[in-house]
C-alpha cells in the first residue's frame, strides 16, 4: 500500500531592502533562475514571491500571488511572477537602518499558506540575517 505524495508549495520571501546594495541586486537577479528551475523540475504545485522592505516604505510588503507553473488556467502565470520580480523596487541605502518588516512578511506568508495537508516551503532569501534590537551585531562587553 503506497502513501499518496504530498503536494508542496514554494514561497520565496525576499528582502527588498537597500536597493544600492550589490547583495540585493544579486538576489533579485537570481530569483528568476530559481523560479524557472523549480518550474522545470516540477516539484512544487505553486510558487509565489513575497517582498518586504522597511516600515518607512510605501510598499512594506508586496505579494505576487500563487502561480501554478503547469496550469494553463491559473492566475498569475509564471511570466507574471517573473515580471513581478523584475518590477520590484528597492529603497535606497539611506533607509537601511530603519526597521525591516521581516516579521510582518512572515506573518503575511503564514496567511497565504494553504491550510491542511499542503506543505509550504519558505525560502527566506536575504542579503543579511534579520535585524533585531537585541542582536545589534557588536559585543556589549567589548571596550573602546
Amino acid at each position: 500500500m503506497s502513501t499518496p505524495s504530498r503536494v508542496h508549495d514554494l514561497m520565496i520571501v525576499f528582502d527588498a531592502i537597500t536597493g544600492g546594495s550589490v547583495g540585493v541586486t544579486a538576489l533579485k537577479e537570481a530569483i528568476p533562475d530559481i523560479i524557472n528551475f523549480v518550474a522545470l523540475a516540477d516539484c512544487f504545485e505553486r510558487i509565489g514571491v513575497l517582498a518586504y522592505r522597511n516600515y518607512t516604505s510605501d510598499n512594506v510588503i508586496q505579494w505576487s500571488g500563487w502561480c501554478s507553473p503547469f496550469s494553463t488556467t491559473g492566475t498569475p502565470s509564471q511570466d507574471d511572477i517573473l515580471n513581478f520580480v523584475k518590477a520590484l523596487e528597492t529603497p535606497d541605502d539611506s533607509e537601511y537602518k530603519s526597521n525591516p518588516a521581516s516579521k510582518a512578511a512572515l506573518a503575511k506568508a503564514y496567511q497565504e499558506m494553504r491550510a491542511g495537508q499542503n506543505a509550504t516551503i519558505l525560502l527566506l532569501y536575504t542579503h543579511a540575517p534579520p535585524m533585531f534590537e537585541h542582536t545589534s551585531g557588536r559585543s556589549e562587553t567589548s571596550s573602546g
